[in-house]
């Protein structure tokens, strides 16, 4: 493979080689942290599944503290995505966010084994999903070039608007829904 064809392919598959690098660094930092630090990871451990059972969840205090912290993340990178750093912004991000799940993986993976993966996923579906297609839109729009015209500003705010709706359903499903999930996966791991 030439110059140009290495160059095109990370053009082509430039997100997930980002995730992927922070997915590598995330599980460093879970395993460096383990070994070297003698901290246990009690995230997806299984006092923190029992939580789960035993529990009764304010739907709504949870919401208002997801939204808040999921809102401020996406807004930041919303902000920046129209300024000059809007490239770094958006690859900063997808960055932080495969260092997060390759900890959170490694984690549920040092509790539970092979099992610890679907843990993992059943953990953050389906709202990820939502969150996936909000970040791919904030992703257009801090990878795209400005043309600066009116039918541009009418397609950011109706994409802003789209961004804004996806990250309060899947807020409303972290909040309102996962918790019956992780329930769910809680009374299958100790049928």
């Amino acid at each position: 493979m030439n110059v140009t064809g290495i160059s095109n392919f990370i053009k082509q598959y430039k997100v997930a080689i980002i995730i992927m690098a922070g997915l590598l660094i995330g599980t460093a930092y879970a395993n460096i942290t383990v070994k070297y630090l003698s901290v246990k990871p009690t995230i997806f451990g299984y006092e923190f599944l029992a939580a789960y059972e035993e529990v009764e969840v304010n739907s709504f205090s949870l919401w208002q503290y997801v939204f808040g912290t999921r809102f401020r993340d996406f807004a930041a990178v919303l902000i920046m995505c129209f300024t000059n750093l809007r490239k770094g912004a958006v690859n900063a991000y997808i960055t932080y966010f495969g260092i997060v799940t390759g900890a959170m993986i490694s984690f549920a993976v040092m509790n539970h084994g092979t099992a610890g993966m679907w843990i993992y996923l059943l953990s953050v579906l389906p709202q990820y999903i939502l969150y996936i297609l909000a970040f791919k839109v904030v992703y257009t729009i801090g990878t795209e070039e400005r043309r600066n015209g009116v039918n541009d500003v009418k397609k950011y705010i109706f994409m802003v608007l789209f961004i804004i709706s996806l990250v309060f359903a899947g807020t409303y499903v972290e909040a309102y829904v996962n918790p019956m999930v992780m329930r769910w996966v809680y009374s299958w791991m100790w049928f």
